[in-house]
């Protein structure tokens, strides 16, 4: 999925269809980037193994349970597999018993597979009967906790209890059926299955049932139960009502939470889960797909919590819960697990609200962001559980770890390095003070020898300066044993030698061999020397008045002229230039404490030109003053610490590429954490700032004008309270104390028993962060990591505007003045062409400084299109452009003529810090649009706004790029109508001999015409879609057999009962299936889905639906391979043969078998009688 920027994902869920959108599909369908996430996000969690465990289908037929296995990984068992019970499997094994009992009992429990889940009384029938034949009481004890899990969770729940009892034991007892089987190999199964059985027992919750001692009863205890399940057989035929309905509140339940009634989307959706491929996953009928999947993670994370809950009481022996307080729990449970969404929306849980709105045929449209952020969240959350994320994370981390070792490897490599340069510079520093040394011995004794040369006039003074460093020490031994005595670069102390390495270091800052550091006073000094100098040397060459003299060489003249000009420029400056380097230094000051290389620079620019350092004639050198040798100092270390992050981007690019979740860049001494996101923009610092209770803090008030960070425990926290209850108990010394220690996970007071709110804001613009950085001491452990990647934060912001320049100096802005120019530009308003502009709202104003404005940024610009960033922000000046217009050509010229003319531009800074420059045209539309923005204005709507131009361009699950903005609307749903149609026709019209669809009479042509090409609106699609099912079901032959002339219930009523809701079944389960529908109600409830239809996405289900049931019919009845001649033979003859032509013909095709789902013989008049 293609990242999406954090403001485009808030308007995309914020987004509303324009009041004024008229028949624009495109503006009335979700924006595409939410189609597409949504559409990720379901064929990562459904094609995922993960989910197998927990989603299910309202069909609990043995074909349509059949269908769920069957769709399982054939590298994953299935949840069905697992047993339900915990039971010692090798003392079940061990116990003796006759084989002819074990059989027996087996046998009584053969029926069970094939009975219905819901037919209770016939299951519980059957564990009495082998209950009362079974010898084994490990084998008693467990049918019974069988039972028992049918009271508490459901008959479906005790059939698979049953189920896999009887499996494991035959596939441990080989010999129950082949008495000739070698013994060793018995017990080499029954070894391989206990062993087996181990490992799923293992896999269980701690709060599953289990067979324990006290549960081996008596011969005596075990018929007393017996006469208990007698009273439950007899009322066992009626249809189970749900756990709540049946069972008391005292009574001890399942933490298996009862599902939910099947909602219309359960009712279209196939018996299996639905995985991708398939038709389903579709641009239209995500939102619809999003809402079952939804209602099933919920329910999951309903049970995951309820497991929990047993665990913890479990585990301090505490009663198990009623029925009456599994409700409660169950009541609240995804305001515990999804906690920051327990927010009441119009008195609704947002959650709920959400699927029960999908799940029933309502627009997404019409889901609030609150809504719409809840089933990300639920999808996002699934997500993570899954296998695949799973195996990424791991993969990730693998890799993550060995990226990390060569970016360490790499870092010791730099610091080795660093290291040998740190030894040559101290081996240079040493090498220069012994050579400085040597130096001054030798000058010393030249000048010993100069004074003794005065006495006795043996050498002249060229002599003395002729002589060689050699001539010198051979003078006398003294000198020369002196010479040798002089320290060695090895003697230096430590001290002097780091001050010689900050020296030389200092100097190839200002890359000059001596860099010579003056104070204030001494610079002053330094430029009353340099003005008399040059006043003496202008006194020297006549002054000016020389310039009188016709005499005078050229020379002379010029050396006049250059030395009048740099006085002249002195004194010019000299009432300037205190204040410029005051606030040069200040500059320098900020620059040091942010530490980036941009404001390094800048601060260095400013200092130059305040001359606060230049060349030193005296030295060669550099003279500087203190502060400005810090700078440079500061930016040589910025320029190392780039240049090793440079050399490791690699590195770091690929360990930062092996995400597993996101880190804060750190916090301050408030412990307020500081983030930056990855699809932020550069440079935008988060900051997550707890709340600070009154309890906890009673002098701490919220200051006016200021973020209101105090407030009370009651008001902060989000969701349900843990319930403490459950792992702590009420009494004792350590209760307090352990309380406060176990809250301190929500609010480090640990006075918050539940998710605590946070409060958020962002430093959007640069001078922001690098004030929030200033503020920060280093000195800290956790600031001074923070002020580390903060700046790391701004070098990456700077670093894409490091080529940049201002075309025009900063000094030219102008803060106001600007009300001829602004009334110039509204004279001109009639000549754009803007629909924005507003004359009645712009008569007011006088003068743009100062106005709010909402800028158009065009990013990307096509033939067809153009894609723009909308910012809000304010106009803070204007100054006069130069700009190059195009002229009218005049006379004979041909070739247009340009023109330099200054053009008012206006200076916007908008919220995000960026700077723009807008001309009065641009400047009068931003002014306007933003008012229309914040009034809400019906006309006004940002159709090329960047959120709705989005693409997916890695999975493109909406097709085509240029078909993407138009991929849910009816014409689309049509289309692919069309194209199913065309599929089933061209294998059902050999299989019918009476084709009025397809005929001379053009049905099925006028059909598929006006579906390709003119099905624009929602009530065109849903009637072609009602005509391509009566056309299938009359081409099928309707209800063969069937001569009753009764419709049989509606549609309506059947949906609106709760009972006959749970038996609607729209889905062709049979094998030998020879029509379409299961029975007339069927028909009906699906036509009257239909007519109530509102989405286009609920269409695609229905579609889907009838295809389904289509090539159910198309396989029940398909031609068998010696059918051929008979074909050849009817195509010769015509459709139409006679009586005996077609009653010959019926061998050669498949014999219809009679079973029919269960819910297929429903008699529905049985519940309104």
């Amino acid at each position: 999925l293609t990242p999406i920027s954090l403001d485009d994902f808030v308007q995309c869920l914020t987004y509303k269809p324009p009041e004024k959108s008229g028949d624009s599909d495109a503006l009335n369908t979700p924006p595409v980037y939410l189609g597409e996430v949504h559409l990720a996000l379901l064929k990562l969690i459904l094609s995922d193994r993960s989910s197998d465990d927990w989603w299910w289908s309202i069909l609990e037929t043995p074909i349509a349970e059949g269908a769920v296995v069957g769709n399982a990984d054939a590298h994953d068992k299935d949840e069905s597999d697992l047993p339900l019970i915990k039971v010692d499997f090798a003392a079940l094994l061990g116990e003796h018993e006759d084989p002819l009992i074990t059989t027996s009992w087996l046998t009584a429990l053969h029926d069970v597979p094939k009975l219905n889940a819901t037919n209770s009384g016939a299951i519980k029938a059957c564990i009495k009967t082998a209950t009362d034949i079974c010898g084994n009481k490990f084998v008693i004890a467990y049918l019974k906790k069988a039972m028992k899990l049918g009271k508490t969770s459901g008959s479906g729940f005790m059939k698979r209890a049953v189920v896999w009892l009887m499996e494991r034991v035959r596939e441990a007892r080989p010999d129950l059926g082949n008495r000739s089987i070698n013994k060793d190999d018995v017990f080499k199964k029954r070894a391989k299955v206990v062993d087996d059985v181990s490992q799923q027992m293992d896999k269980l919750s701690s709060a599953a049932l289990a067979v324990e001692d006290d549960d081996l009863l008596s011969d005596a205890e075990s018929d007393d139960d017996s006469d208990d399940s007698d009273v439950e057989e007899e009322n066992g035929d009626t249809k189970e009502e749900p756990q709540s309905q049946t069972e008391p509140d005292d009574h001890p339940s399942s933490f298996v939470p009862p599902k939910p009634p099947p909602t219309l989307v359960d009712l279209l959706l196939p018996p299996g889960k639905p995985s991708p491929p398939s038709e389903l996953f579709n641009p239209c009928s995500w939102p619809h797909l999003v809402g079952a999947t939804a209602c099933r993670i919920l329910h999951r994370y309903t049970r995951l919590r309820n497991e929990v809950d047993d665990s913890l009481r479990m585990a301090r022996e505490l009663s198990r819960l009623t029925v009456r307080q599994r409700r409660e729990r169950e009541a609240i449970a995804k305001s515990r697990v999804f906690a920051e969404f327990a927010v009441p929306h119009d008195g609704k849980d947002p959650c709920d609200a959400a699927v029960h709105h999908l799940c029933s045929g309502g627009r997404y449209l019409e889901l609030s962001p609150l809504e719409r952020l809840c089933l990300l969240r639920v999808l996002i959350d699934a997500a993570y559980d899954t296998v695949r994320v799973y195996e990424v994370v791991d993969s990730n981390y693998k890799q993550s770890t060995s990226a990390v070792k060569a970016l360490e490897t790499e870092q010791r490599k730099f610091k080795k390095e660093a290291k040998e340069k740190n030894a040559a510079n101290e081996a240079a520093a040493r090498q220069d003070l012994a050579l400085e040394a040597r130096r001054n011995f030798i000058e010393e004794k030249r000048e010993e020898l100069r004074k003794a040369n005065e006495a006795n006039h043996e050498l002249t003074d060229e002599d003395l300066d002729e002589l060689t460093e050699d001539d010198i020490i051979e003078v006398d031994e003294d000198i020369k044993a002196d010479f040798e005595a002089l320290p060695a670069p090895e003697s230096f102390k430590k001290a002097v030698v780091v001050a010689r390495v900050a020296k030389m270091l200092e100097a190839d800052a200002f890359e000059t061999e001596l860099l010579t550091v003056l104070t204030m006073d001494q610079i002053l000094e330094k430029e009353k020397e340099h003005v008399q100098s040059l006043e003496e040397s202008l006194a020297a060459l006549g002054g000016e008045d020389a310039l009188l003299d016709p005499e005078l060489d050229r020379d002379t003249m010029r050396a006049i002229e250059k030395l009048r000009r740099e006085l002249s420029k002195i004194q010019a400056s000299a009432d300037s230039l205190p204040i410029q380097r005051e606030e040069a230094i200040e500059q320098l000051k900020e620059a040091i404490a942010d530490g980036t290389i941009k404001s390094l620079r800048a601060a260095i620019r400013i200092a130059k030109t305040a001359r606060l350092f230049g060349k030193d004639d005296d030295t060669n050198g550099v003279w500087s003053l203190d502060i400005v040798r810090d700078a440079h100092m500061e930016l040589e270390n910025a320029k190392q610490l780039k240049r090793v992050a440079d050399a490791q981007k690699d590195l770091v690019s690929k360990r930062n590429r092996c995400f597993i979740r996101t880190e804060p860049l750190g916090s301050d001494r408030f412990r307020n954490r500081f983030w930056t996101f990855e699809n932020s923009e550069q440079g935008h610092v988060f900051t997550e700032v707890d709340h600070v209770l009154e309890e906890e803090n009673k002098n701490l008030k919220n200051e006016p004008g200021l973020l209101e960070i105090v407030s009370s425990v009651d008001k902060v926290g989000i969701g349900s309270d843990d319930i403490e209850a459950d792992f702590m108990g009420t009494e004792g010394d350590n209760v307090a104390s352990f309380r406060r220690f176990s809250r301190k996970e929500y609010h480090q007071s640990g006075l918050c028993a539940s998710l605590t709110k946070r409060c958020w804001g962002w430093q959007l613009t640069e001078s922001s962060v690098r004030a929030l950085t200033k503020g920060l001491d280093g000195r800290g452990v956790r600031e001074n990591n923070l002020k580390k990647n903060l700046k790391e934060a701004l070098e990456a912001k700077t670093a894409s505007k490091e080529g940049a320049d201002d075309n025009e100096p900063e000094s030219q802005v102008q803060p106001s003045g600007d009300e001829d120019h602004f009334a110039r530009a509204k004279q001109r308003m009639d000549q754009l062409d803007s629909q924005v502009i507003d004359a009645s709202f712009l008569s007011t104003l006088s003068s743009a400084i100062g106005q709010m404005v909402r800028f158009r940024n065009v990013v990307e610009s096509t033939r067809d299109r153009e894609v723009a960033r909308y910012e809000a922000g304010s106009i803070n000046g204007w100054k006069l452009r130069k700009d190059e217009v195009t002229m009218e050509p005049d006379g004979d010229e041909f070739e247009p003529q340009t023109q330099v003319v200054e053009v008012p531009v206006w200076q916007v800074i908008t919220d995000k810090g960026n700077e723009y420059w807008l001309t009065g045209g641009e400047m009068l539309e931003s002014i306007c649009r933003l008012a229309k923005w914040k009034s809400k204005c019906p006309s006004y709507f940002e159709s090329d706004a960047g959120y709705l131009s989005y693409r997916n361009t890695l999975g493109r699950h909406f097709g085509k790029a240029a078909e993407a903005a138009n991929a849910m609307t009816p014409i689309r749903f049509t289309q692919s109508m069309v194209k199913r149609e065309a599929e089933i026709y061209q294998k059902l019209k050999h299989r019918v001999y009476d084709n009025t669809w397809g005929g001379k009479n053009g049905t099925r042509n006028a059909w598929v015409t006006s579906m390709r090409d003119f099905a624009f609106d929602f009530e065109t699609a849903r009637e072609g879609l009602l005509t391509f099912e009566s056309a299938l079901f009359e081409l099928i032959g309707g209800f063969p057999g069937d001569t009753s002339a009764e419709e049989g219930r509606s549609g309506r009523s059947l949906l609106d009962n709760k009972v006959t809701r749970e038996d609607i079944e729209l889905e062709s389960l049979e094998k030998g299936m020879n029509r379409l529908w299961n029975s007339r109600e069927s028909r009906n409830v699906f036509l009257e889905i239909v007519k109530s239809a509102k989405t286009v996405g609920f269409l695609v289900l229905c579609l889907d639906l009838v295809c389904r049931n289509a090539n159910v019919y198309l396989e029940a009845n398909k031609i068998k391979t010696s059918s051929t001649r008979s074909s050849a033979y009817r195509s010769s003859v015509g459709d139409s043969g006679s009586d005996w032509q077609q009653q010959s013909d019926v061998s050669y095709y498949e014999e219809p078998t009679s079973r029919r789902s269960r819910r297929g013989n429903v008699d529905y008049s049985v519940y309104f009688n």
